[in-house]
């Protein structure tokens, strides 16, 4: 099955704990029913356009786009729904051997976890020099902000 409901899932599978892929495998499911139905919906409005002697008018367009805008709000939501539920389930703790001491957000792009990295440190230990010592040593940061790790660490470096 292709996960398409979150956008970071090839980043953050192997992360995720059974219950975390199983609920992103319903919302998969979840959306793709909504895409079938969709189709149906649309096919239905088409014959009916087309039995009765309408279809080229706007009619059947504005019916299609009403029928997509109504899909789409739905599909929207189920996206919404298992972003907070990953949200509210990625904590800070350990991953593969590394540990934390920031909340742990896989659902967020490599950047958006890159300045919230970042703003932890700044906040946290106010002395630069302290702040690149403490980054250093936090092996999980590489894997968590990957390409951005090396970026983060000459800021703090320059700042010392």
């Amino acid at each position: 099955m292709t996960i398409d409901v979150i956008n970071n899932y090839n980043e953050i599978g192997e992360y995720l704990t059974g219950m975390q892929l199983y609920k992103i495998q319903y919302a998969q499911h979840k959306k793709n029913t909504l895409l079938a139905e969709l189709e149906t919906e649309i096919q239905k409005a088409r014959d009916k356009f087309i039995q009765n002697g309408t279809l080229v008018s706007d009619l059947f367009d504005m019916e299609k786009a009403r029928l997509q805008k109504y899909y789409q709000e739905k599909i929207d939501l189920t996206q919404k729904e298992i972003a907070a539920y990953l949200n509210n389930t990625m904590r800070p703790g350990m991953v593969h051997g590394f540990t934390a001491p920031y909340v742990i957000n896989l659902a967020l792009s490599q950047y958006q976890r890159y300045l919230e990295v970042k703003e932890y440190y700044t906040k946290t230990y106010p002395n630069p020099s302290e702040r690149l010592e403490m980054y250093i040593v936090d092996a999980f940061a590489m894997e968590y902000i990957k390409d951005y790790y090396s970026l983060l660490h000459v800021e703090f470096a320059e700042q010392v």
